[in-house]
């Protein structure tokens, strides 16, 4: 169980949680995301309870296409705010340039 900790009640975690209940405004929020959290802690604990089926039904090389996979997408959620970026920081320069080459300085 050491392994699963850290990712489980890690400050990513903690720090969720506190974003989740200081943005819930009305007691009605904050019973909502209660029980977001209490879901997701149901979904993780039958998914600890059951790796060992999960293991026997997938296999070595299933076990290893999703951890490909599973890597796959943390690194295009990763990635995904610096193209974003970069276009709104291209946007902007392209919207001061028209602004400079424009005859009547106006856009």
């Amino acid at each position: 169980m050491p392994l699963g900790t850290p990712p489980l009640a890690g400050p990513g975690a903690i720090a969720a949680v506190m974003v989740f209940m200081h943005e819930a405004s009305t007691a009605s929020e904050r019973v909502g995301a209660a029980l977001g959290l209490v879901g997701v802690l149901v979904v993780l604990w039958l998914t600890l309870r059951f790796v060992g089926l999960v293991w026997r039904l997938l296999g070595q090389a299933g076990i290893e296409l999703v951890t490909r996979i599973s890597g796959l997408l943390l690194t295009a959620i990763a990635v995904k705010p610096r193209p974003t970026r970069s276009a709104n920081s291209l946007g902007r320069r392209l919207m001061v340039l028209r602004r400079r080459t424009s005859p009547l300085g106006c856009s």
